[in-house]
């Protein structure tokens, strides 16, 4: 009588399983690693651009100034939340133009919304150097440095921009000198270390996400 095999896996074809297993995890571990990590940096240009397309569409509704800072509420000051918390990104409800406290900065009692940073994101390029993304406000060839690219209608560099009732943006100085139409374009740099996105806004309000293409060493839509 043929004598039938016991049922079940023998230790040797559980350990050759195991090992595949293992080598399978050990392969896809560093990729689902890389796709978290561009979905990050992707989530943080994104977060750029409904900041400004949100700041655009309250102004228009409410009738009063809003702004949108990037990284600090003016030089040297980052944005804080009330719990003590820094972000990255804040859309302030700055009131009528032309009352007391529409001043361009953050006073208590005013509508804020603080956006919440991405993990391992940060301000900058890591590959795109000096090429700047189409309508960046600064020429071509300049080093993209802290990835914000805003002027604030007298021509000096800042960190934040304004919207005003029509819904155009416009550069603001630090004493919250509105600039004209036109004066409220920026670019908006986030790095992961390895992919870069850059967020352009045009004179009108108009918003476009870019990604670096390292092969071809340009900007795509």
């Amino acid at each position: 009588m043929t004598r039938r095999r016991s049922a079940g896996f023998t230790m040797v074809e559980i350990m050759i399983v195991a090992t595949i297993i293992g080598i399978t995890v050990a392969l896809a571990i560093p990729n689902f690693q890389r796709w978290v990590s561009d979905q990050r940096v992707k989530a943080a240009a994104r977060s750029v651009a409904d900041a400004f397309t949100l700041a655009r569409a309250e102004a228009i509704r409410t009738g009063r100034i809003h702004i949108v800072f990037l990284s600090e509420e003016r030089p040297g000051v980052p944005l804080v939340d009330s719990n003590g918390i820094t972000k990255p990104i804040a859309i302030l409800d700055d009131g009528r133009e032309g009352t007391a406290n529409q001043n361009c900065r953050i006073d208590a009692g005013e509508g804020v919304l603080y956006v919440n940073p991405e993990f391992g994101v940060q301000w900058g390029a890591t590959f795109a150097g000096t090429n700047r993304a189409p309508l960046d406000p600064v020429p071509d060839g300049t080093a993209i440095g802290d990835g914000i690219s805003i002027l604030d209608g007298a021509g000096a560099e800042t960190t934040w921009v304004a919207f005003q009732p029509s819904g155009v943006p416009v550069g603001a100085t630090a004493g919250c000198n509105l600039g004209d139409t036109g004066s409220g374009s920026a670019a908006v740099y986030v790095s992961n270390g390895t992919r870069d996105y850059g967020v352009v806004m045009t004179p009108l309000g108009g918003v476009h996400v870019h990604g670096f293409d390292q092969t071809a060493n340009d900007w795509r839509n």
